[in-house]
């Protein structure tokens, strides 16, 4: 397990006998800004608010302006619009719209922006009463993966 901090900066693997570096979400954000802004014909995905405003705020002003054009230009499409990706099957239905309206408030303060897809690639579990939340606080379409082996049959 890691540190919210360690999973955004990376850290040393103490566990792994090499003491192998394993790379944080700054990482990630690092690369794919580069490569948006090398090449104009890719786009990226990105749905934990939360690490993003992380990212974003410890930017140079110049970064910060340019990140909101690739917002706008729909190049870094943030999806969720959540602070986080919340484990939907075991929350409690505050948690989901404090969740909601944290993260939608900070990317419309920011950008501008609302997010129409609702987009859990992590979820460890998918409930009814999160599908219809998603349609209640203005999602477009709800996107999930990791179904159940005996859902798939």
């Amino acid at each position: 397990m890691s540190t919210t901090e360690q999973s955004f900066s990376g850290f040393q693997d103490e566990s792994n006998p090499t003491g192998q570096y394993m790379g944080g979400v700054k990482d990630i954000l690092d690369s794919v800004y580069e490569q948006l802004i090398k090449n104009d014909t890719r786009t990226f995905t990105y749905a934990e608010t939360k690490f993003f405003k992380m990212w974003y705020d410890n930017q140079t002003a110049e970064v910060q302006e340019k990140t909101k054009e690739l917002v706008k230009a729909g190049r870094l499409d943030l999806v969720n619009g959540g602070w986080s990706s919340p484990d939907e099957a075991t929350t409690t239905y505050d948690a989901l719209i404090d969740n909601f309206m944290i993260g939608q408030q900070w990317l419309y303060k920011t950008f501008e922006h609302h997010s129409k897809v609702s987009w859990q690639l992590d979820a460890l579990g998918v409930s009814s009463g999160y599908a219809r939340l998603a349609k209640d606080v203005g999602f477009d379409m709800l996107y999930y993966a990791k179904v159940n082996l005996a859902e798939r049959k």
